[in-house]
């Protein structure tokens, strides 16, 4: 069984990316960047329960080289800096504001922000779990009963059933903001689309 929807729930996200020779430079400047992006996702009405880190790390960035050791030419890794990345994840429930809040939160975290995608679900699945899965049991009797009348043998009563949530209820929307936006670019255009929920039965029947 499977009903479409309309998502009520966006969830960006945004992450800051920053080279620098040292570590501590590097850091600073994304904490920096973040400390911003996520003052912005707090004023256009974001709660602080609902943004939550989902990636933090440093790490060493090599160039390899030629060098001549004993007449020979050699490639060898010259370290060059380090990359921190940090990355949240942030509800939004104003659907309207998608659009609004990515270019916000572009423009804040500067050069160094990244937009990793937008997901969209629906907050709460379980109102529509009944419907499908009546659904999904009538459709389950109604191929027994077919099959049995095909092969030509009553069909007894119900030996098991299982069932599996199947697929997700998110759709994904992937985008890339890797460069800082230009103040006087329009509005970023999010299609919210509709979702899929679904539900599978197996069931198992006798026969007499």
């Amino acid at each position: 069984g499977s009903v479409s929807v309309e998502p009520d729930v966006a969830i960006l996200q945004v992450g800051v990316e920053v080279f620098a020779g040292k570590v501590s430079t590097a850091r600073s400047e994304a904490s920096k960047a973040m400390d911003s992006v996520v003052s912005v996702l707090k004023k256009e009405g974001v709660e602080e329960k609902d943004i939550q880190t989902t990636r933090f790390s440093i790490y060493p960035r090599y160039d390899y080289e030629e060098v001549t050791i004993n007449d020979r030419r050699v490639g060898t890794q010259v370290l060059t800096g380090y990359t921190v990345n940090n990355t949240v994840k942030a509800k939004v429930y104003e659907m309207a504001k998608v659009g609004e809040i990515i270019d916000k939160a572009a423009d804040a975290g500067g050069d160094y922000v990244r937009i990793n995608g937008v997901d969209f679900t629906v907050d709460d699945s379980t109102p529509y779990e009944t419907e499908i899965r009546k659904m999904a049991v009538e459709d389950a009797v109604g191929k027994a009963q077919e099959y049995a009348l095909l092969t030509n043998v009553e069909l007894g009563p119900v030996i098991s059933l299982d069932e599996m949530h199947s697929g997700s209820v998110h759709s994904p929307y992937e985008a890339d903001y890797g460069m800082r936006m230009m103040a006087a670019a329009p509005t970023t255009s999010i299609s919210t689309g509709q979702l899929e929920i679904s539900l599978t039965v197996n069931t198992l029947f006798a026969i007499k």
